[in-house]
């Protein structure tokens, strides 16, 4: 199901108006580059999962959610925080978790967040800007990461790119963080039952969350 057109025109304007960054735009020319040990990873990860179909929604569409149904893995990782309505997001995700099913989603924790947050939105904004934001963060945090992963011997994950990526996080707009507590007492009454956490510690990242959906919630 495409997005509908109000939708699709909310999208390009907001981009235009450099209020969305566009992360599919950022990752299409990684594809002209993709080596084919790659894409054998890719497809063998695949193979184990041959039922499974490629839909194209917005999570914020309550009518498309329900419309798949519910399901006994309900993935997100690094999205619901990025479309503008965080909580409104966690919440239609939970739509499609059936009884007994798991929810999988990390968020973003809010490590420097208003300055992340202004980081984001002028590098959105003013084109101008972002040779000076890549430069800096090329220095810091990309430069030691690089460097610890192959001291350490750790590959690149297979679908990555260093330098997609860092575009990626300068121009991940809009932007929302959350607090491990914010995030349980917000899907508690809605009938699920934390069973796994992993925090980001100290450092920059996600939070990483798994909830039991124990039973329906009156909760809208």
């Amino acid at each position: 199901m495409p997005p509908s057109p109000t939708q699709a025109n909310t999208h390009r304007d907001e981009v235009a108006g450099g209020e969305r960054f566009e992360f599919g735009a950022n990752w299409a020319p990684f594809l002209q580059h993709l080596e084919e040990a790659r894409i054998t990873q890719a497809e063998a990860s695949l193979a184990a999962a041959p039922d499974w179909t490629v839909q194209e929604g917005s999570v914020l569409d309550e009518a498309f959610v329900r419309s798949l149904g519910t399901f006994d893995v309900v993935y997100s990782r690094g999205v619901l925080h990025h479309t503008g309505a965080m909580w409104e997001a966690m919440a239609q995700a939970g739509l499609a978790v059936k009884v007994g099913g798991r929810l999988f989603m990390a968020l973003y924790k809010p490590l420097f967040s208003r300055y992340w947050t202004l980081a984001k939105r002028l590098y959105c904004r003013h084109a101008w800007m972002r040779p000076a934001f890549i430069g800096l963060h090329l220095l810091y945090p990309v430069l030691p990461s690089v460097v610890a992963r192959r001291l350490s011997g750790r590959a690149l994950p297979s679908g990555m790119s260093v330098w997609r990526d860092l575009l990626d996080w300068l121009g991940g707009y809009p932007f929302e963080v959350s607090r491990p507590e914010q995030v349980l007492r917000f899907y508690r009454p809605r009938g699920f039952q934390l069973i796994g956490l992993t925090t980001a510690g100290g450092r920059h990242g996600c939070n990483e969350f798994v909830f039991l959906k124990a039973g329906a919630s009156p909760c809208p």
